[in-house]
């Protein structure tokens, strides 16, 4: 392409007639900007500016990068490099521009900006959870305690009512920064994307105001997943609540599931998402939409277009997060004043796996059984003994590995389930489980981590009779997970050893 120092276009190749979809009628005589190059880019750039700039100091611009128009509005990249063409007197008079499209590779950049500022969080997230997940299960445990001791009509119950749920929200913000971990352990398991939404449907009506219709629809069969629970339901509540604040006059919010199949000629970049099939969760919204410019910047940390009291920037970052790891990929569809749909696209599992129809309840059940509790934080191991012991368990308390392992020797016969947190001092919580299993290989194990699960967890399977619980954990969630493991250990054979020598499986080889 060759202009003037004004901009008008003087010669445009055939190359470029095709790249940007003008012949040489409909674009010689045409001023650069408004025709190829935008008065500013989706960043909000000035390209007008940058334009005049080049035609003034042509000799200072030899190169430059910036966003482009085709005629049919698609934006592009360009690398151009300018060459002042000048007259017999040394006057600039025109200015060659070569151009090389790197819209692509603009593409990688962005999304490699965007995995690494999500990184980031997580990690930073990573640095400070495992403290503040202590205070928060001590809050939660004692809260807990002294919530279930007074009557219904306590004034004091009422307000202690309050502190769980600020708790809960602290708790919330912690798992939607951890989230963003790649390195964070999934707790996956099988299960019906339907089903997990249809579950939610009253918890999404609490959440949405009664101006927005909700609608769940769900396509035929059954679309089964391997994912984190917690996860996905954190995925429907955070985009729920973005569609609602997206239709601050009512409207309707749409949750359809269905099963698709996306083949190697798809419209998505190869390097995004395989061929295969995929449960596809779409949840649309009839509210203001997105210009291109907020959309570019939708998934990233802490931005938001909601005032600083409604919104913290993180919903649709942590949807982000826990979409890609769980190999999945997202689709948006918008424009101002027509809604969003998002569609996540989540791989399909074989509809033989089984899922776990562990039923819910608000009870916290009472058990009996010797346990024996393993944690090196003093509140945290305090409010969880207490707990445990007013359900009619046995508890035996160590503050670290070495006082564990010291009980274990004096009680051999007597401790059904070992609870121990993974991260301490001296021994962690996967030496003490090894150490212990080699006393009584039958002792069920049930882990307890606050933050950083994946630099212990990854590359280490947990074997058939192990569990895991996040902090911070309610006492009813605790109990739950406790009677569960205890309930299984009773009902299978399979934990019977025939001799202390036999009984060799995946703790000797898995856990650092």
């Amino acid at each position: 392409m060759r202009r003037t120092v004004d901009g008008v276009i003087t010669f445009f190749n055939e190359y470029a007639q095709k790249f940007f979809g003008y012949d040489r009628r409909q674009i010689l005589g045409r001023d650069v900007v408004g025709t190829i190059v935008p008065a500013t880019d989706t960043s909000g750039r000035d390209l007008a500016a940058m334009v005049a700039d080049i035609s003034l100091h042509p000799d200072e611009y030899a190169t430059n990068e910036n966003e482009n128009m085709r005629r049919n509005g698609e934006r592009v990249w360009i690398a151009w490099t300018n060459k002042a063409i000048r007259d017999e007197e040394g006057n600039v008079t025109e200015i060659l521009c070569v151009g090389n499209d790197i819209t692509e590779r603009k593409r990688l950049e962005h999304k490699l900006r965007q995995l690494q500022k999500v990184e980031m969080i997580g990690q930073l997230a990573s640095g400070v959870a495992h403290d503040f997940n202590n205070v928060l299960t001590a809050i939660q445990g004692f809260g807990g305690l002294a919530h279930e001791d007074l009557p219904d009509n306590s004034p004091v119950r009422q307000r202690i009512e309050e502190v769980l749920k600020a708790a809960n929200r602290a708790a919330l913000l912690v798992r939607q920064l951890m989230a963003l971990n790649r390195r964070q352990a999934l707790q996956s398991e099988v299960l019906d994307l339907g089903s997990v939404v249809k579950n939610l449907e009253k918890m999404l009506h609490r959440v949405i105001r009664e101006d927005i219709t909700l609608k769940i629809i769900r396509g035929p069969g059954v679309s089964l997943v391997e994912a984190d629970p917690g996860q996905i339901e954190q995925v429907v509540m955070n985009l729920a609540v973005n569609a609602r604040d997206a239709m601050p006059n009512g409207g309707e919010l749409t949750i359809e599931i269905e099963n698709v199949e996306v083949s190697g000629n798809c419209r998505f970049h190869p390097d995004e998402i395989a061929p295969g099939r995929y449960s596809l969760l779409t949840v649309t919204d009839s509210g203001v939409g997105m210009d291109d410019h907020t959309r570019s910047q939708m998934f990233e940390p802490f931005f938001t277009t909601k005032d600083s009291e409604k919104g913290t920037g993180m919903g649709l970052a942590t949807v982000y997060g826990i979409v890609k790891r769980h190999k999945g990929w997202i689709d948006v569809e918008t424009s101002p004043g027509t809604g969003t749909a998002l569609r996540l696209y989540l791989p399909c599992v074989d509809a033989k796996h089984t899922i776990d129809e562990d039923v819910k309840s608000e009870e916290t059940p009472h058990g009996s059984g010797t346990l024996l509790v393993v944690e090196d934080d003093e509140h945290v191991l305090k409010a969880t003994t207490t707990f445990l012991r007013s359900r009619g368990y046995e508890v035996l308390a160590a503050a670290d590995g070495r006082e564990a392992l010291t009980i274990a020797r004096l009680h051999p016969e007597e401790i059904a389930l070992l609870i121990t947190d993974v991260v301490m001092p001296g021994y962690n919580g996967f030496q003490v489980a090894r150490k212990i299993k080699r006393l009584r290989p039958d002792i069920r194990v049930l882990f307890i981590s606050g933050y950083r699960e994946g630099e212990v967890l990854d590359g280490c399977k947990l074997s058939h009779d192990s569990g895991l619980i996040p902090k911070p954990f309610t006492v009813t969630g605790l109990a739950k997970k406790v009677h569960r493991m205890l309930q299984n250990r009773k009902s299978s054979e399979k934990w019977k050893p025939s001799g202390p020598g036999e009984m060799k499986h995946e703790w000797e080889s898995s856990f650092p």
